[in-house]
């Protein structure tokens, strides 16, 4: 996954208000963290669409995401494509 440089939003809060991952060490369960309810919110909705894995919000928008739809945790796309 790769998220463009940090810079702040437009709204000014900071770089990011996102972070969905459920590729956590003890339950694999859904972890987020952020400063928007919105952002937050939506991150969420896309992790479980995607299957599990990484998502990166800002404003709405979504940046970037890594699916990992085995479990939550792994690819089963090639790593050459995971890397981009």
């Amino acid at each position: 996954m790769q998220i463009p440089t940090a810079s702040p939003t437009s709204s000014g809060r900071g770089a990011w208000t996102w972070i969905a991952a459920t590729t956590n060490c003890e339950n694999q369960n859904l972890v987020l963290v952020g400063t928007s309810d919105a952002d937050i919110a939506h991150a969420a909705l896309v992790a479980t669409e995607i299957g599990g894995g990484y998502v990166a919000v800002v404003d709405g928008q979504v940046l970037a995401t890594c699916p990992l739809p085995i479990a939550g945790i792994m690819s089963d796309r090639p790593w050459e494509i995971v890397q981009q």
